[in-house]
């Protein structure tokens, strides 16, 4: 029966293909869609900020499982964008994150509940929340790691603040190892000219 059933199979699937004449009355052969390519802007320069933090464990009470967040703000304390976020069901948890961001994700690398600490990545595309370039100045790299509920008045995660200049150079900021925070890097480099 199975074998009756696949050569009735591969007939109709042979009919099927020779059955239209040209690419466009067949959608199987017909082209991929085109895509419009992203235009680029002559004589412009961009620069994009890559950040590496290893988080360690504080022995919480689910460690080594834990959630984060890694955001910037500028020199007074606003809220510019969310870079990651590892806490997919757990991001109520992340009290200072939720607190400046009103838990904002757009554009930020969402993920689950990490099972142990390493190192975490982000990528910062010199924008706001609202896609908007941002201009040069001081701006702070902030990380929250917590292994507790810490929501409803629980116990605090681990933070750290990294302030930096952005400007129309690029850069390399090697921070010095905190407690809970290791190999604390920012590459500020051109992307485009």
């Amino acid at each position: 029966m199975r074998r009756f059933l696949l050569i009735i199979f591969l007939l109709s699937m042979y009919f099927l293909l020779h059955s239209c004449n040209t690419r466009k009355d067949n959608p199987l052969l017909s082209e991929p869609n085109k895509y419009t390519p992203i235009e680029v802007i002559e004589d412009s320069t961009y620069f994009s900020m890559t950040a590496h933090v290893k988080t360690t464990s504080y022995n919480g009470r689910y460690s080594p499982r834990n959630v984060g967040a890694m955001w910037i703000e500028d020199s007074e304390g606003n809220f510019v964008k969310t870079l990651r976020v590892w806490a997919a069901n757990e991001r109520k948890h992340l009290v200072q994150w939720k607190e400046k961001s009103n838990s904002n994700v757009v554009d930020a690398i969402t993920g689950a509940t990490k099972n142990s600490h390493g190192t975490r990545e982000a990528i910062w595309n010199i924008t706001d929340m609202n896609n908007n370039p941002v201009g040069n100045g001081t701006y702070i790299l902030w990380v929250e790691v917590t292994e507790d509920n810490s929501n409803s008045n629980g116990k605090n995660g681990k933070l750290l603040s990294v302030e930096f200049e952005l400007s129309d150079s690029p850069q390399t900021l090697i921070v010095e190892d905190e407690t809970y925070f290791k190999d604390i890097q920012i590459l500020i480099e051109q992307i485009g000219e």
